[in-house]
């Protein structure tokens, strides 16, 4: 399942309130597959007979359920009673179709759609009768619940109150579902192409973005000796084989104190607080070799 296009929901717009929200939100989030002969697949809070005409007339089609308190539902598809199990009731108008089909004993499923019209009836495992457009819709309706079930697997979000940083939280959820599927398609045969290698994949997509940070910070001549240590063991870096850096942070450390010249003879006895920035060893002014800021 790949994530197209989202919108946040805010509420009402300023003191006016919204007419029909679920209709306005779908002609907007598909406005950018009008006229590509697509399908809608939605639930009973978009399905709309005026939606389903918009789309109709931007060469799309589409297929949800819908709520029994609808005024264009014939009154034998509302009463739960008067459809019998097995048996659908069908309705057909220009352009669209609906159907009745009993789920349970009390509880009957009314489906609109623009893309079917006839009154086809396909087999399923455990079902009879059941009708193409319930199975369509049955088909193609999991595409939200299979992603959300995905971003749950592994989640950037942590807890918080301020609702700007959840919608950071749900887009890096979603990029990198998108970002594995994009992966997928262009590497069938990696070790990443199978469903559970998805956690592995996040995991090497947030250490290559992190890397690059994390080399940067260690260079950091400051930083906590415990913040190096864990960004070696990320790194799967040795710290005791880093001399350059541990002659650094040894350089920064006693660069207040005053020791002997280690190029000058012992005799000497000459002090210096300067230190070399590459090996740490003290070092005097004689010694010490001017550079300019380029050469360096």
């Amino acid at each position: 399942m790949f994530p197209l296009v989202g919108k946040p929901y805010l509420g009402k717009v300023g003191r006016t309130p919204q007419v029909n929200l679920g209709r306005n939100t779908a002609l907007e989030l598909f406005e950018l597959f009008f006229g590509s002969g697509r399908n809608l697949t939605c639930d009973n809070f978009f399905t709309d007979m005026e939606l389903c005409k918009a789309l109709s007339t931007e060469k799309l089609t589409m297929v949800g359920t819908l709520r029994r308190n609808k005024a264009f539902i014939p009154p034998e598809f509302q009463d739960p009673k008067q459809t019998e199990k097995g048996k659908p009731r069908f309705a057909f108008r220009k352009g669209s179709m609906l159907v009745s089909c009993k789920s349970g004993q009390k509880k009957n499923v009314i489906v609109l759609s623009s893309m079917h019209s006839d009154a086809a009836i396909v087999p399923e495992k455990g079902e009879k009768n059941l009708p193409e457009v319930v199975s369509f819709y049955n088909a193609t309706k999991g595409g939200v619940d299979c992603m959300d079930v995905m971003a749950h697997a592994m989640t950037a979000k942590r807890q918080t109150k301020r609702w700007p940083m959840l919608m950071l939280y749900n887009m890096l959820d979603l990029a990198s579902i998108a970002s594995l599927v994009v992966f997928r398609s262009k590497f069938p045969d990696s070790q990443f192409s199978k469903s559970a290698r998805c956690r592995f994949f996040q995991l090497e997509v947030a250490k290559g973005l992190l890397v690059p940070q994390m080399e940067r910070r260690r260079m950091i001549k400051h930083l906590p000796r415990q913040l190096t240590t864990t960004i070696d063991l990320v790194l799967d870096k040795d710290p005791e084989g880093d001399t350059q850096a541990q002659n650094a942070a040894q350089s920064t450390a006693v660069r207040s104190k005053r020791k002997r010249c280690a190029v000058c003879p012992a005799k000497r006895d000459r002090k210096t607080s300067s230190h070399c920035n590459l090996c740490g060893k003290p070092i005097c002014s004689e010694h010490m070799v001017p550079s300019c800021n380029s050469c360096v």
